[in-house]
């Protein structure tokens, strides 16, 4: 067992790797790739991400809840725009994917709830109006100004929840991704897609069974920027397997370290070697054995000379980490205690000559064994 640090792993091809940015093709414009469904009554809501979901993809849920004042911001979810009208709450949240669990949880008040969860690859910015709320059979998001340059291929996602209804129609001018989720009896929630190189959309309204209580919203989204495509691509389907002991004299565990980034190394003037990063928290600490590489060209698009690259597996031996002390390994400490004293003066009854006093003072640490962290 060794004690080390060290981050970064270099990988030298054969040939060139041409995934970069000059070679890189985007589709048209930003499409949903897949979405769920889910409705619950209760506090706890069992929520789940689209299967096609792949890591770096923007996600986005849209989720509506009946009667509730206060909302739950589910953990890792950024809360994007919500609001809320006496029997109603609608809300839209974000994250970045990063290949966890298709499933998660979100705890709340007891109500019924729907939710439509959204995958994006490439998204980048996103730009969302106000929740108009409205009693109304019509729910009508307001017009939406992206900012985006002119010409600029954009998404636009038009969205409604309402309360104790369905949304039974979809605007118009707004044909794509017609989707709904109706709790009957409970909430409501529908979106509907558009994609334009326009500055500003009006979605038109979506229809719900009856007039009752409602919110609508918009909103615009963009390609991220080449350099961050080519970031996300360059890493997708890379991982890093090992084994290390969880501490000292401790059991021996399966480690799936978190890989950064992965980019041309700037040492070498090819496009042949490539630098693997990874989490700074990793940092192969007590790694017993071998490491192994990996790349899979489903998760992948790594294209070279030849072709796209092939998925491959590689064993390597840790090299050039640094040494640090391994408390598991005998040490002696030695401790110097510094003591002062103060004399204090005193009336003498009887004196003699050439006396001496001698003041002699012992000290006694004592160690006690906590625990061992992170050895």
């Amino acid at each position: 067992m060794s004690k080390a640090d060290g981050q970064k792993i270099v990988i030298q091809f054969t040939e060139e790797i041409t995934n970069r940015i000059d070679a890189i093709s985007l589709p048209d414009f930003p499409i949903i790739s897949g979405y769920t469904t889910q409705t619950s009554y209760g506090s706890l809501s069992t929520l789940s991400i689209p299967e096609q979901a792949l890591p770096e993809d923007l996600l986005l849920m849209f989720w509506a809840k009946d009667d509730d004042p206060i909302e739950s911001v589910p953990s890792g979810w950024e809360l994007l725009a919500t609001g809320y009208d006496t029997y109603q709450r609608l809300s839209v949240y974000s994250k970045v994917y990063k290949g966890e669990d298709k499933e998660f949880t979100v705890t709340h008040a007891s109500e019924e709830t729907t939710a439509i969860v959204v995958s994006i690859p490439l998204a980048g910015e996103v730009v969302l109006s106000a929740i108009a709320e409205a009693t109304t059979t019509n729910p009508t998001p307001p017009t939406l100004e992206s900012g985006f340059e002119a010409n600029t291929p954009t998404l636009w996602i038009a969205f409604t929840g309402c309360d104790y209804r369905d949304v039974t129609g979809f605007p118009s001018n707004f044909p794509g991704n017609n989707i709904a989720s109706n709790y009957t009896n409970g909430v409501g929630v529908g979106i509907a897609s558009l994609t334009s190189t326009n500055s500003s959309e009006a979605p038109g309204s979506f229809t719900i069974s009856s007039s009752d209580q409602s919110g609508a919203g918009v909103l615009a989204l963009r390609f991220k920027s080449l350099d961050d495509i080519f970031a996300s691509q360059m890493k997708a389907g890379w991982s890093l397997e090992g084994q290390q002991y969880q501490y000292v004299y401790g059991p021996l565990l399966d480690k799936v370290y978190t890989i950064e980034s992965v980019e041309f190394h700037q040492d070498y003037d090819d496009y042949k070697h490539i630098l693997i990063t990874t989490n700074e928290q990793d940092r192969f600490n007590n790694v017993e054995g071998n490491l192994t590489i990996s790349y899979d060209q489903t998760k992948g698009n790594l294209m070279g000379r030849g072709g796209a690259v092939e998925s491959f597996s590689q064993e390597l031996t840790p090299q050039d980490l640094v040494p640090k002390p391994n408390p598991g390994i005998a040490e002696h400490l030695e401790l110097y205690v510094a003591v002062t004293v103060d004399f204090i003066k005193i009336t003498y009854l009887h004196g003699y000559d050439e006396e001496i006093v001698t003041v002699g003072i012992t000290g006694l640490a004592e160690f006690i064994d906590i625990d061992t962290l992170n050895p």
